[in-house]
């Protein structure tokens, strides 16, 4: 059939520009369909005279269909509202006769039976228009009423299915953006808990490697190069019924001990010449300026620094080496970095050094990278108005702490599902 045998009439809006009003009879034109529904909430207004007018020649009504002839050509929209309003020239209006269902002609106009139509019909350079007689000259297979309802039933029951579709892909495609992070955070908890590789009874046991440390520290001690109270070595201990004496995150397996960070690593904090600017150089021997801008999100490394300061600025500053750790004290707080320079770093940073007796270095990164970590931290800050870490909250917390080489079979692991991970993105 052609459309033009099934409808009452297939006209336009007026062509004459209508003097616009601040309220009255709304007056739409192709961006009040464009959305595929009729949008009355920016529309403009024309006077009820001039629209009583302009009804004598087209006049939409219920279950007419507005076609758009300009711009996106070819959106047809059902009219649902006894609202009055005119059209301007961009809009078509089609009245069909009662042996057609208008909610299936819909569904035909978009579909590319009549779509491809519509394109190969338009005229014009640049916004091309959709005439009057290419749309009732549209070619189409016409089935009776009842079939063409029976269709529409079928198309909406469709849309139904692939609305929700649509909702599932969308919660997927979130959920597959943020899986890998999820499946990474959760292995550095099982990694923490004991859970990720077996323990080996050959292991030297942490009870020795703590005696260690505390014979180091009695040594730094008598050479006068620590106090008196970095003599302390702080342990959470196990009763001989598996409880704690004290409160701890979760149960770790019995060859671990809970210990306080202050009791395995030096902390600090940086320092910031200020004025700042009075202290920038781009002389080659200028000592880098760490700052949080010379990282990434995510990444392990710090390996190159974009600024440079005076040496006069030192004695304002920390200066720090490679192999140092770095952790934010404010804003994004508790991210870990390694350093791969030398640098001075500002009062943003934490400084964390002296680790290698009794920590692993990539074992303390994914430690300081962990919820068991990051959730002390939270508390620690908790009810402040300022979110701000400081030495002696970081020193405070608690870590799970494994023989030393069964830190490095820990490392071996993570990295190993890591690396499956980032080659599934």
């Amino acid at each position: 059939m052609r459309l033009e045998n099934i409808t009452r009439l297939i006209n336009d809006g007026t062509h004459s520009t209508p003097h616009y009003t601040e309220t009255g009879i709304p007056f739409l034109s192709v961006r009040d369909i464009s959305s595929g529904t009729l949008d009355f909430s920016n529309t403009k207004y024309i006077s009820v005279e001039e629209h009583a007018i302009l009804s004598k020649r087209t006049k939409p009504e219920m279950n007419d269909i507005l076609l758009s002839k300009v711009g996106t050509t070819g959106i047809p929209v059902k009219v649902d509202t006894d609202k009055e309003f005119s059209i301007f020239v961009s809009l078509a209006l089609l009245k069909f006769t009662s042996s057609i269902d208008v909610d299936f002609m819909v569904h035909l106009i978009k579909s590319p039976v009549i779509f491809k139509q519509s394109k190969l019909g338009t005229r014009g350079v640049g916004n091309k228009n959709l005439v009057l007689q290419t749309i009732k000259n549209f070619l189409f297979p016409l089935p009776p009423l009842s079939e063409q309802q029976r269709i529409v039933e079928a198309i909406e029951s469709a849309l139904e299915k692939v609305d929700e579709y649509a909702e599932s892909y969308n919660r997927l495609e979130q959920l597959d953006k943020e899986f890998p992070d999820k499946l990474k955070k959760s292995i550095l908890q099982y990694a923490m808990q004991g859970k990720l590789v077996e323990q080996d009874p050959n292991d030297e046991p942490v009870e020795v490697l703590l005696e260690k440390i505390r014979s180091e520290k009695q040594k730094l001690f008598e050479e006068g190069k620590i106090k008196k109270k970095d003599l302390e070595i702080s342990i959470v201990s196990q009763g001989d019924d598996n409880s704690y004496y004290e409160e701890v995150p979760y149960e770790i397996p019995k060859s671990w001990e809970w210990v306080r960070f202050s009791t395995l690593v030096e902390i600090v904090r940086g320092g910031s010449p200020r004025p700042i600017k009075d202290y920038l150089t781009s002389e080659v021997d200028g000592i880098n300026w760490i700052k949080i801008g010379d990282t990434e999100k995510g990444e392990k490394y710090i390996n190159n620094v974009k600024e440079k300061i005076k040496k006069s600025g030192l004695n304002k500053t920390r200066f720090v080496k490679k192999g140092t750790f770095l952790l934010t004290n404010s804003m994004s707080f508790g991210r870990p970095y390694i350093l791969n320079v030398d640098g001075a770093i500002h009062d943003g940073w934490l400084a964390i050094s002296n680790y290698e007796n009794s920590l692993n270095r990539d074992y303390l990164f994914y430690i300081l990278s962990s919820n068991v970590v990051y959730s002390q931290f939270l508390s620690l800050i908790s009810g402040a108005v300022v979110k701000n870490l400081n030495s002696d909250k970081v020193a405070s917390i608690l870590i799970p702490l494994p023989p030393l080489p069964e830190q490095s079979r820990i490392v071996d692991k993570i990295e190993q599902f890591f690396a499956h991970i980032d080659a599934l993105i």
